[in-house]
């Protein structure tokens, strides 16, 4: 006698069911998002969303396994949708040494809820890239406790926008192939060749190559003064303030060492060198600080601006006797001759 039950669909026979329980496979790939340490051991991360994953194959980068989201017991094809069918439909799309399906609940476990898959999601296991530290740059992101992954993501996919090509992670910074870094910087972190170091490293690396470090601050209270790429009177805060040259020549340095940090600004401070150049984005009056993400767009972009015509948008700003508000110019108030 027929059966009445519906018919199963069955799942190409190179795509291996991943099952939670006691499985090698799962445990390995939970590691690499969960751990650090082994990740590093490992030299491998995951890497989420077909897009993401399709840029990296276009880069010639090799996929050690891909792993698509779809039912356990699907009756018919048409209960798996794309990016999911895409990849079951043709597999040589994404090539890899495995590949694997997992449910939705599997898929959420080894991305992590904040990845958000979809029901049909991909992901794959990427190994590290083999990248060489560029030896001509002139400018060169220095990232001390930068620790919140989103911040870290964003900061280094504008980096690359930007053609800021090196970097240097302090301690406390987070690692480049955290998987939400991966995932905010659309895998660019994966190819963003930056050191490891702590500061006296930082120090010898930068007097080595002839950098001259800025570090990231705010505009002081008194003005001590300094260079300035302002345009206009100051109605709206633009360009950046440069200072703390002591005897130097007031110039823009050749090569440059950004440094930014997103811990508390005191505790920062202490470890930097007093003679350091300070850098700060001019604000309104009333705001206290801007975040590390925004405060790092703006300086790249604009010492970018600035690098690119050398010695034509800086101006010197005179010092300024007394406690005077060096915003008060923006509020309509005197502001005492603090502009040249």
């Amino acid at each position: 006698m027929a059966s009445n039950l519906p018919s199963k669909y069955k799942y190409p026979s190179k795509f291996i069911r991943l099952l939670p329980q006691n499985n090698k496979v799962v445990d390995h790939l939970l590691k690499l998002r969960e751990n650090k340490a082994y990740r590093t051991e490992q030299q491998l991360t995951i890497v989420q969303g077909l897009k993401a994953i399709q840029a990296l194959r276009n880069a010639n980068m090799p996929l050690r396994s891909v792993g698509i989201t779809a039912p356990l017991e699907p009756h018919n094809e048409e209960a798996i949708l794309h990016p999911a069918l895409t990849v079951l439909r043709d597999p040589d799309l994404l090539p890899a040494e495995k590949y694997y399906l997992t449910d939705i609940n599997l898929t959420r476990k080894l991305l992590g809820t904040a990845a958000r898959p979809s029901n049909h999601e991909i992901w794959a296991e990427i190994p590290y890239p083999r990248l060489s530290f560029p030896s001509n740059t002139d400018r060169l992101l220095v990232l001390d406790q930068v620790n919140d992954a989103n911040n870290f993501g964003s900061i280094v996919r504008t980096a690359r926008a930007l053609g800021w090509n090196a970097g240097w992670r302090l301690p406390g910074t987070i690692d480049l192939f955290n998987d939400q870094t991966v995932r905010t910087s659309r895998g660019l972190s994966l190819f963003w060749p930056a050191l490891n170091g702590n500061w006296e490293a930082l120090e010898s690396y930068l007097e080595d190559h002839d950098f001259t470090p800025i570090i990231a601050d705010m505009v002081p209270k008194r003005w001590p003064g300094g260079l300035s790429t302002e345009v206009g009177r100051g109605e709206t805060p633009n360009g950046l303030r440069l200072w703390n040259f002591g005897e130097r020549k007031m110039e823009l340095p050749k090569k440059i060492a950004l440094v930014i940090n997103s811990e508390h600004y005191p505790k920062f401070t202490s470890r930097i060198p007093e003679d350091y150049l300070r850098v700060a984005v001019p604000m309104t009056e009333g705001v206290e600080s801007l975040g590390v993400t925004s405060v790092g767009v703006l300086l790249m972009a604009e010492f970018n601006r600035v690098m690119a015509n050398r010695g034509k948008d800086l101006f010197e700003v005179k010092a300024v006797t007394g406690a005077v508000n060096i915003n008060a110019k923006r509020t309509g108030e005197a502001h005492h001759g603090d502009w040249d």
